[in-house]
């Protein structure tokens, strides 16, 4: 269960007929399902950013307190539910195969996620996935930085403490 910065969004589950579903309440809105992630029976919840215009979650097959979810997931209002590993590798991350991942923390521009990542290997390891800027951004920023530097500069003449009559 979390609550967005702004205190208008408080996400986590509701308990429907022995299955959990993602929930988001607000003031306007009431209580409402966030839907349902193929294949998993148990979503939940567990961040959202700062205005809670994207919430994150796990979902599992069985009770996912007993260990790692079988799989994250994002939610948008254009985009409904949507698996967070492929989220992330259309957005240029690079996922290692076979590990599962949990996520368990979003910044507040909802950007940034984090969480934990388990494999076969007996170690689990934090992650933190930023997007890396588009293309044009860096262009558009080089550019910037360019025109700045040509900017002509006003020097002042200093003046000097022994001058010539």
């Amino acid at each position: 269960t979390a609550i967005s910065a702004d205190g208008k969004t408080v996400v986590g589950f509701s308990d429907l007929a022995g299955i959990d579903h993602p929930t988001k309440w607000t003031r306007a809105l009431g209580l409402q399902s966030l839907g349902s992630l193929a294949s998993y029976k148990s979503l939940q919840a567990v961040a959202c950013s700062g205005d809670g215009s994207v919430i994150v979650g796990n979902a599992s097959n069985g009770n996912p307190f007993n260990g790692f979810a079988a799989t994250s997931w994002i939610w948008t209002q254009s985009t409904g539910i949507i698996e967070l590993p492929g989220y992330l590798t259309s957005m240029g991350a690079i996922l290692t195969p076979g590990q599962t991942i949990t996520v368990d923390g979003i910044s507040n521009d909802g950007l940034t996620f984090s969480g934990t990542a388990a494999s076969s290997a007996p170690f689990n390891f934090g992650w933190v996935a930023t997007p890396a800027p588009e293309p044009d951004t860096l262009l558009m920023m080089a550019m910037g930085i360019v025109a700045i530097s040509r900017i002509p500069r006003v020097r002042r003449k200093r003046a000097s403490s022994c001058e010539r009559p």
